[in-house]
């Protein structure tokens, strides 16, 4: 028994990695296209003035990947924003039960967004932008999808978090007590 949970354990995590490396490209591809679409944007506009008609809806397409795959690297991270002032002033042990369950809310809470963001994507595909020939749903696609390995991620920092491994203030201190 033991040695399937370690054997989950270890598939989980190869999972959260490969997970984060598809986003890391996807970002980069993402980033890259943007930084020239932008500028080229910004030529056309200002030096031969003549906008380039397509750029903002796609710029927009752009952006919505970079967010919410981006959101699955901050998860994978721990980079997120986070208010930590009661994490901080627990304990270690009960730190590591306060973190998996704000994990398990997060993983609920990305859950019930990927159910009804299918539904949403579903319902735009049929749609297209007025200046680039691509569907309404790609800028709806990539919640699902970085919700999806958010959750990965966080699944993985559940059954690999223990408290030797969690950070934060010292037992029982709090950042304000920490400072003063």
């Amino acid at each position: 028994m033991i040695e399937r949970w370690v054997q989950l354990k270890a598939l989980i995590s190869k999972l959260s990695a490969a997970v984060d490396v598809v986003a890391a490209v996807i970002t980069c591809i993402v980033i890259a296209s943007l930084c020239v679409l932008i500028f080229l944007a910004v030529m056309w506009r200002w030096i031969l003035n003549n906008p380039i008609a397509w750029q903002y809806e796609a710029t927009l397409v752009g952006f919505a990947w970079l967010i919410f795959i981006g959101m699955s690297m901050t998860f994978r991270t721990q980079e997120h924003m986070a208010l930590t002032f009661v994490t901080n002033a627990l304990n270690k042990n009960m730190r590591v039960y306060w973190l998996d369950a704000i994990d398990v809310f997060c993983i609920a809470f990305l859950a019930v967004g990927i159910v009804c963001s299918i539904s949403v994507v579903q319902s735009s595909w049929p749609n297209y932008y007025m200046t680039i020939p691509v569907s309404r749903g790609i800028f709806y696609l990539p919640f699902p999808i970085g919700a999806a390995f958010s959750i990965v991620h966080l699944v993985d920092h559940i059954l690999n978090r223990n408290a030797e491994n969690v950070s934060g203030g010292d037992d029982g201190k709090t950042s304000i007590q920490e400072v003063s």
